[in-house]
């Protein structure tokens, strides 16, 4: 299920967080980075690379490299995750995150740039 920002933004004000899968989410974001011109960059079988790399590295000129966990709103962060993240947010001109949906309108602040 893909939710437009204004379906998003209407599930939510009634009050209750939105059912968004992992797979889902990333389907949202990869549209979202489309919409903004983003690269847009996901492992598609991540068995054999290193444990903890973040789902998602979306590139644009000017803007700083996003490094990023996506997770549903009650996903937890692994420990090589976390030390992914923070190894790449202490990178010059990276943004590490973790991106859940209920911070949907943010992130597309950001992609907004």
């Amino acid at each position: 299920m893909r939710w437009s920002e204004d379906q998003y933004r209407a599930y939510v004000t009634r009050g209750q967080p939105a059912p968004v899968s992992e797979k889902a989410w990333q389907g949202t974001i990869a549209q979202l980075a489309r919409q903004y011109n983003w690269l847009y960059y996901h492992t598609f079988d991540s068995r054999r690379s290193p444990s903890g790399f973040p789902d998602v590295v979306l590139a644009k000129v000017g803007q700083p490299l996003y490094c990023v966990e996506l997770k549903s709103n009650t996903g937890q962060v692994t420990l090589a995750q976390e030390a992914w993240l923070t190894a790449l947010g202490a990178c010059t001109g990276v943004v590490a995150d973790i991106w859940l949906p209920k911070d949907l309108e943010e992130i597309c602040r950001q992609l907004r740039g």
